[in-house]
Parts: structure tokens; C-alpha cells; sequence
């Protein structure tokens, strides 16, 4: 059975997750069970347990990824991703975790594809909406997790104000990843965003990709 931890309170009791501090409600699932971890810089450290790492993980404004060794108790913080990850053997007594739900959300991929409103609701089906990533390092571990190389994501401008984007609950987009080369490309109708190998680019609604959600 997959490990799993309980940080601070009760959030969810499934066997491969694990919950941040309760005041974020930030959730953790098992990505790597041993055997495998993501090909990448990590900061080490000691902790006293699982749940330490994962604490100390959620308070870092970066940290998306931490591994926990079973036997050595140490602490692996994975760095801010700067391209798209791989995997490679690691030790059988590492556990990896990964970033799968914030502010008491899970984040995930529909099942089928379709156009940006097709995967709009599909994601209000599901009681959320589209998921837009803060920066390129957490689109670089989604792509790596969710295993596509272009999504749909919660990012679209008004076309009587063309110079800003907006986030799926009408806020300006702030935070997100950067814009792919020469994006955005600004043509007619190309107000839909869609994530590219972890960069975001402009697209009409009208292509087929899946969706990130997070409900």
C-alpha cells in the first residue's frame, strides 16, 4: 500500500496522499514509491519525519516536490524546475511526493479532450474550473505528472480589453508561467491560453487538447 500522512488535521484520508499545514490546506501524493525520483536539483535536509519535510515543503513558496528517505531521514526539496523533467533510478528508500491540490483542491486532467469551453465544463462538472499554474516550474511538473505535453488552462483575455489576461475567477492574471516564444501572438480570436511544454501560448478555442483542472 502507498504511504501517506497526516500533517497538521484531518483533510482527506486516502492511502497516497499526504496534507500540508491546515492554514494553506495544500495536498501531497505519492509520485514515486522507491525505485524512480524526478531527474533534478534538490536541497537536502535533515527532518525528524515525513511530515516535518512535508511541512517544511509547503512553507517554501517554491517547493512542489520534496522526497523523504525511509531510513537516513532526510529531507529532499526539489529546486524551482527550469525545463521539462525526466526520471531517473534512485534508491528503493526514497519516497517522492508531489503538489497535487491547494487551498483544499485537487488538481487534474480530463479525461477526454475538446476545445477550451468543452474543458471549461468539464471542469465545472467536476464542482471547480480551469487550473492555471503560478510559474513555469509547477507547468514543468504537470506536464511530468499528467503526462501531456499541451493542456488548456484557466487563462483568457476580453476582447474589448485586449491587453489584460484573467484568471477563471475574473481577477487579472498575475501570477502564471511565461509566454512561450513570440507568444502571446495576439491574431483575431486567439484568446484562449493553453500550456506548451511548461510555456503558455495564445490559441482560438476552437483546437482539441485536454484540460487542468482543479476542483
Amino acid at each position: 500500500m502507498k504511504s501517506w500522512l497526516l500533517i497538521i488535521l484531518l483533510l482527506e484520508t486516502t492511502p497516497d496522499t499526504v496534507t500540508g499545514k491546515v492554514t494553506s490546506s495544500n495536498f501531497y501524493k505519492i509520485l514515486y514509491d522507491g525505485g524512480q525520483k524526478i531527474n533534478a536539483s534538490f536541497t537536502v535536509t535533515r527532518a525528524r519525519s515525513m511530515k516535518r519535510c512535508a511541512t517544511i515543503c509547503n512553507s517554501w513558496s517554491q517547493c512542489y516536490v520534496f522526497m523523504w528517505d525511509v531510513t537516513k531521514t532526510e529531507c529532499h526539496l526539489l529546486k524551482p524546475l527550469t525545463s521539462l523533467a525526466s526520471k531517473v533510478v534512485a534508491p528503493s528508500t526514497l519516497r517522492t511526493y508531489y503538489l497535487t491540490g491547494t487551498k483544499g483542491k485537487k488538481i487534474f486532467k480530463t479525461a477526454t479532450a475538446g476545445n477550451w469551453y468543452q474543458m471549461k465544463t468539464a471542469c465545472e462538472t467536476h464542482g471547480g474550473r480551469l487550473f492555471l499554474p503560478r510559474d513555469n516550474s509547477f507547468a514543468f511538473l504537470l506536464h511530468h505528472v499528467l503526462q501531456s505535453t499541451v493542456m488548456w488552462v484557466g487563462m483568457y483575455r476580453n476582447p474589448a480589453n485586449p491587453h489584460l489576461w484573467y484568471r477563471m475567477d475574473g481577477q487579472e492574471a498575475i501570477q502564471k508561467p511565461q509566454w512561450f516564444k513570440s507568444e502571446p501572438s495576439n491574431q483575431p480570436g486567439e484568446l484562449y491560453v493553453f500550456l506548451n511544454k511548461g510555456f503558455l501560448e495564445d490559441n482560438l478555442y476552437t483546437y482539441s487538447y485536454v484540460g487542468v483542472c482543479e476542483a
